[in-house]
């Protein structure tokens, strides 16, 4: 019955309460929670950032947040873009990035942004690549209509793969130590800077949208 439902949702909250209460001793290096949000019988946004919280509190090193969202996308908790001791870090659909001025991560190895919201400016990417000292791999993924313009630069970069399945304005790619660049999507307009100096594989997966194509046949 519904009631059974709910009733079976509210313990399993409260469980998870408890297993990420920053009270206990014990440290917690790994949380991957898929959830939705918004809907009937799904979690609330409130929840779940106190539940990324406490497990910063714990130190953890990997976090993985696929979030199915229904309504407006809660803001990423400021304190995650702050943690010490994350290695990898993957933020999926239902979240709303607004980096502050003191953005730091200097552990993160491994960043992963799925169709998140991006609030500050065409370049957020940029701007959190830019305070991840020892980044080494990146993978972006935009699945929804949006236009985006995008500037890469790291020296610690090795791994870079990006997915835009609409309109992506351009990219600037300045990683002189990158070995692996996927990129899969619609060709772009512009290319304002390419420096890949270590480049050993790529793979491009690109198509051209119809006004592209029609300049294509006219030799433009």
């Amino acid at each position: 019955t519904k009631q059974n439902r709910s009733e079976i949702h509210q313990n399993f909250m409260a469980f998870v309460d408890k297993l990420l209460d920053p009270q206990r001793g014990s440290s917690i290096k790994k949380l991957t929670l898929k959830s939705h949000v918004g809907v009937r019988g799904g979690t609330d946004s409130s929840r779940i950032q106190t539940w990324i919280c406490n497990v910063l509190d714990h130190g953890v090193v990997d976090l993985d947040m696929f979030i199915t969202l229904k309504g407006k996308s809660p803001p990423v908790p400021s304190l995650i873009f702050k943690s010490k001791t994350l290695v990898k870090l993957r933020l999926g659909r239902g979240f709303t990035i607004k980096p502050s001025q003191d953005v730091s991560l200097p552990m993160l190895r491994t960043l992963f942004l799925d169709s998140v919201n991006f609030v500050g400016g065409h370049n957020v990417v940029g701007t959190l690549i830019s305070r991840c000292p020892v980044l080494e791999e990146l993978v972006v993924e935009e699945r929804r209509c949006v236009d985006w313009t995008c500037s890469v630069s790291s020296t610690s970069l090795k791994r870079l793969h990006i997915r835009f399945d609409r309109k992506f304005t351009s990219i600037s790619l300045d990683a002189p130590n990158l070995v692996y660049y996927k990129h899969s999507g619609y060709v772009l307009g512009k290319y304002p800077n390419v420096k890949l100096d270590s480049l050993i594989e790529a793979r491009l997966n690109l198509r051209m949208d119809e006004r592209r194509m029609q300049g294509v046949r006219n030799g433009d």
